[in-house]
């Protein structure tokens, strides 16, 4: 009993982190030459989400300097911003036709390179 709970959360455990990565990056592209941008990846300034999450929501800041602590990651102005929190997106994302509705007009018009 005790290794059927224990791979049934790492399932879990292995969902979520997918689910999330692609909350994250969704729809947005980045070719492998191009350096990263903050409009390469998602956030979310919501409260719970940082409290609860560990500021994982300021999450352009964090693939822009990686070593950086997450207590000291800041919001920033170019990235495209989710319009809830996280436990709002994946619910959103649940639903797909929903899920590309309201998040396909928020896709970034990025940008042309220098």
């Amino acid at each position: 009993m005790g290794f059927a709970a224990f791979v049934l959360q790492g399932l879990v455990a292995n969902f979520l982190l997918e689910y999330v990565n692609y909350i994250e990056h969704y729809g947005l592209v980045r070719r492998p030459e191009e350096p990263i941008r903050p409009w390469h990846s998602w956030e979310s300034n919501k409260y719970f989400s940082r409290f609860f999450l560990v500021d994982l929501s300021r999450h352009s800041d964090h693939h822009l300097h990686g070593a950086k602590p997450y207590h000291t990651l800041n919001a920033l102005e170019r990235a495209p911003r989710l319009p809830t929190g996280y436990a709002g997106m994946i619910y959103l994302a649940l639903v797909p036709p929903l899920w590309r509705k309201v998040m396909d007009r928020r896709l970034p018009q990025v940008p042309a390179p220098a």
